[in-house]
């Protein structure tokens, strides 16, 4: 699972870029597969002093029925996000709104943010 920023940039950020950003601001958040990260196309920056996991923590999913038309919110364990903890069937309206449940590949959400985060920057 993760949260995934802009701006788009033509080198890999160092950690002082990351220092300051909240999930709340995150262009996309959602499950992903590990290919970019096992390949090293998703190069790993280290880990930020007195980063809080309270303050990442694994957001509600939505699942949205085709078929049925329902709407789900999924819970996802903290530790394992591939693991439903359970999903509760939610109405129209605000509560469908939220990042959605299924499982990216890394050149989907490459592919996104691509879409998402504009031009080049830096």
């Amino acid at each position: 699972m993760g949260y995934f920023f802009g701006p788009a940039r033509r080198a890999v950020p160092v950690q002082s870029d990351l220092v300051g950003l909240r999930a709340a601001d995150a262009l996309l958040v959602g499950r992903f597969g590990h290919l970019g990260l096992a390949q090293g196309t998703w190069p790993m920056i280290g880990q930020l002093p007195n980063w809080d996991r309270s303050q990442w923590a694994m957001p509600a999913f939505i699942r949205y029925e085709e078929l049925s038309g329902r709407t789900f919110q999924v819970f996802y364990d903290d530790d394992d996000p591939s693991r439903v903890l359970r999903e509760i069937r939610v109405p129209s309206g605000p509560a469908e709104q939220g990042p959605k449940g299924g499982l990216m590949g890394a050149g989907f959400v490459e592919g996104v943010l691509t879409r998402m985060a504009g031009s080049v920057t830096k």
